[in-house]
């Protein structure tokens, strides 16, 4: 992870709200603090199954110039302390992972190993 910049991951509960409004103004302050807001394979999940449209979500994170943050695994397959921070829009990044079934199978098998792991 690029160690000069500070990042905020924002869940799909945080970007429904900065969605509504930003009633709590979230995206304000962390311009604020110069904090970077960054979004994952989950949240992309999450937006696919909500029933309150995918694009507003994918604009959403636009809006807020969010970056799509990924682990990095080790040879083993298990995740390292180490992330990728992609400047890629949320739409891209929404299309390349439903457009590649693998990934998401991938992204599945990491959380499965973690649980055994971690247990």
């Amino acid at each position: 992870m690029d160690s000069e910049r500070a990042f905020a991951y924002l869940d799909h509960n945080v970007i429904d709200l900065i969605r509504k409004g930003d009633p709590a103004d979230i995206v304000p302050f962390m311009k604020k603090i110069n904090v970077t807001p960054v979004f994952s394979t989950e949240t992309l999940l999450e937006i696919r199954n909500t029933k309150d449209g995918v694009c507003s979500f994918l604009n959403t994170l636009s809006y807020i110039e969010a970056e799509y943050i990924q682990p990095q695994y080790n040879e083993d397959g298990r995740p390292n302390r180490n992330c990728i921070v992609e400047k890629i829009s949320p739409t891209e990044a929404y299309n390349r992972l439903f457009d590649n079934p693998d990934l998401i199978l991938t992204e599945f098998l990491h959380k499965l190993t973690l649980k055994f792991v971690v247990a």
